[in-house]
């Protein structure tokens, strides 16, 4: 026995250390590094810990930093929005790139200069640690009479990006340049384009939003290119969300509960960081106008509708946001709500196996319900009765099916009959001030109960009368709204009239008129009711006074209230104007918009003309602060500039700044493609 104990304890021993052996990451081994040019680095290393091509989430951060700022720090680092790690520590140089393959690239070096490189494994919350440090040079410079100098990028759009360039000092050579874009971190993609001598600027195109590239510019001789420039890292603008949030799903909890549920889009379908998701529902078959729509955070991945019917059909989708708005939507996916819980038993047992004479003469059980009890009158107006009593006992063989309610008035002969399945009623067309005898009875599959008899009386008829107004001051485009509450029996109807036109608001005008009901119970509504009247973008025009009309029982008050709307202040001049030549009949033009000016903005005038003659001036409105013009001519100088528009008109006025369109001479088709044709 003692054997086999001390066997069974160093099997233990041994399997417990190997579990945590394997549990421990291992730092990176092999560590090498390729110079690819002076400023950049190719750097590639080995995982002991990963035996196979599966993914089980592990990431690696490579740390690097000039040789000549100092030693390396084992400090916290912090992600900022280019995905390059920074130290919280100041005056030390050192840079973090987080990838999730065994090789990176690093950018943006220094030419002629050495770098300590080291890996780490990153798993959760666990890492490894750093791997042995390794030292690489850059390659020298070579700058010559024909490179290209004082390459720039300046993102135009959410797509592209332009390149400018300066000409090299020689260019007696030169026949072409070759402009070489990569993405930053990417998979060593490279993109090339080919103009002509005489360019000095290029839009690059179809590059993904909020991406770093790299770009750099080669002049091209006839024996061979030149040494290319100075690697130049831009970014392309933001944009909205592209993809599609994915494995949307609804559940129906109960007959007022749906659970949404879905995953984030992908990421490089983001475009930048998400602030939230939309979220539409409506009923099935109704218009699109009738979807409700919930907007939750970027941390939700779930939803609970509470706003939905029992028994209905439900379509649901689901979008991401960002900074620039709300992305494309989800198909529409359907969910059936539950219908509310019967209180019948699911599977009562057939009266036909029951011999209920013999059950009565020896059990002495009774198979009749219990007539119900604690009538309550919830609420009453001139002509309704809203009430409701307590379920009865029910024998286990034969369920409740529901209960017939008699209403007749005191010494009166004529009777009304109705039935319901739930312990509560709606009595209508009553006289008020009148006392009526209710009658209710549970019925089962072996009949009827004793009735449970209570006398009620209908209220009588109340004035409507309006108790509380409020009127509005607001500024010219801004948003308010007029308030209305009045009280009667019955409940009164609120409409709103333009007193000047004399003309009803409805719900198809530009101001929209909201009813809320104030509730004593969940039962019935009380007899005050507020109305609202929203305005969404008060002009000029809309100023002046409003008619309150409450009506109820063939009566109506009114009441007046004002609306003010005071002239808004006029948009000051914008600032920054850049505009840039995109080709011989283009031209890019960007702006900022006013500086403390809090006003909504609809739209901004763009007016460009040719800065020699007596051309006209031509005008775009936009609504964003950057636009493109275009059908100008070549080699032109033009003046363009921007006022933004505010709800009163248009705003001060700015300086104009001049652009030049570029020349139409030398150019060149590029990327042409020759294809061998048969002759059928």
């Amino acid at each position: 026995m003692d054997i086999l104990r001390i066997c069974i304890f160093l099997l233990l021993y041994v399997f417990i250390g190997c579990d945590a052996k394997w549990r421990q990451l291992t730092a990176p081994r092999r560590v090498n590094a390729r110079v690819s040019s002076p400023y950049s680095i190719q750097v590639k290393w080995r995982d002991p810990g990963v035996r196979t091509r599966v993914k089980d989430g592990r990431r690696y951060i490579l740390r690097y930093y000039s040789s000549e700022t100092g030693s390396m720090h084992d400090q916290r680092a912090v992600e900022n929005s280019t995905g390059t790690f920074a130290l919280l520590k100041e005056n030390v140089q050192e840079k973090f790139i987080r990838v999730s393959k065994r090789r990176a690239k690093l950018f943006g070096l220094s030419p002629a200069t050495t770098y300590k490189i080291d890996v780490k494994v990153v798993k959760g919350r666990r890492s490894s640690p750093w791997s042995d440090v390794i030292e690489v040079t850059t390659l020298e410079e070579q700058i010559d009479e024909s490179t290209v100098q004082n390459v720039t990028a300046v993102a135009v759009s959410s797509t592209s990006i332009l390149l400018s360039w300066i000409q090299p000092e020689v260019t007696d050579d030169v026949m072409a340049y070759t402009l070489v874009t990569m993405l930053v971190n990417g998979r060593n993609r490279i993109k090339k384009a080919v103009v002509a001598s005489n360019v000095t600027s290029y839009v690059v195109s179809k590059l993904r939003p909020n991406q770093p590239y790299c770009f750099r510019v080669q002049s091209m001789k006839m024996v061979g290119p030149h040494p290319m420039s100075r690697p130049v890292i831009a970014k392309p603008l933001t944009a909205k969300p592209s993809g599609l949030p994915h494995s949307l799903k609804l559940v129906s909890v109960n007959s007022s509960l749906v659970v949404v549920s879905w995953k984030p889009p992908n990421q490089r379908t983001r475009n930048g960081q998400l602030t939230g998701y939309k979220i539409a529902y409506k009923r099935k078959k109704s218009r699109r106008n009738e979807a409700q729509y919930v907007t939750v955070g970027n941390g939700q991945r779930n939803y609970q509708l509470t706003d939905v019917e029992p028994n209905t059909f439900y379509k649901v989708r689901v979008a991401a946001q960002n900074i620039n708005g709300t992305g494309p939507f989800t198909k529409w996916k359907s969910v059936y709500v539950k219908p509310e819980e019967s209180r019948e038993e699911k599977n009562p047992l057939p009266l036909a196996s029951i011999d209920s004479e013999g059950l009565d003469a020896h059990t002495n059980v009774s198979l009749s319900v219990s007539p119900p009890m604690d009538i309550k009158v919830v609420n009453k107006t001139g002509n309704d009765l809203f009430l409701r009593w307590s379920i009865p006992e029910t024998p286990a063989c034969c369920p409740l099916i529901g209960y017939r309610i008699s209403v007749k008035k005191l010494n009166d002969s004529t009777v009304r009959t109705l039935t319901t399945r739930n312990p509560e009623a709606h009595i209508s067309d009553l006289e008020p001030n009148t006392i009526y005898e209710v009658k209710v009875m549970a019925m089962n599959s072996a009949g009827e109960s004793e009735p449970s008899s209570q006398l009620v009386s209908t209220a009588g008829f109340e004035n409507p009368q309006i108790i509380r107004v409020e009127g509005a001051k607001v500024i010219e485009g801004k948003g308010t709204r007029l308030m209305c509450e009045a009280k009667g029996k019955p409940l009164p109807e609120i409409v709103w009239v333009h007193e000047r036109s004399r003309r009803v608001v409805d719900k198809y005008d530009r101001f929209r008129p909201t009813d809320i009901y104030t509730r004593s119970n969940t039962f019935a509504a009380s007899m005050t009711r507020i109305s609202f009247l929203k305005v969404p973008r008060a002009l000029r025009k809309d100023a002046g006074r409003y008619l309150c009309i409450a009506r109820s029982g063939g009566k109506e008050v009114s009441a007046h209230i004002n609306l003010e709307v005071e002239e808004s202040e006029q948009a000051p001049a914008v600032s920054k104007i850049q505009a840039i030549p995109l080709s011989p009949s283009s031209v890019s033009v960007t702006w900022l918009p006013p500086l403390n000016y809090s006003d909504r903005i609809p739209y901004y005038q763009v007016s460009y003309r040719k800065l020699q003659g007596s051309d006209v001036a031509r005008y775009k409105n936009v609504t964003r602060v950057g636009t493109e013009l275009y059908e100008l001519d070549h080699d032109t100088d033009y003046l363009v500039g921007v006022i933004a528009a505010s709800a009163s008109g248009l705003g001060e006025k700015g300086p104009e700044v001049k652009v030049t369109t570029l020349t139409n001479e030398g150019l060149e088709p590029v990327n042409i493609l020759v294809t061998d044709v048969n002759e059928t």
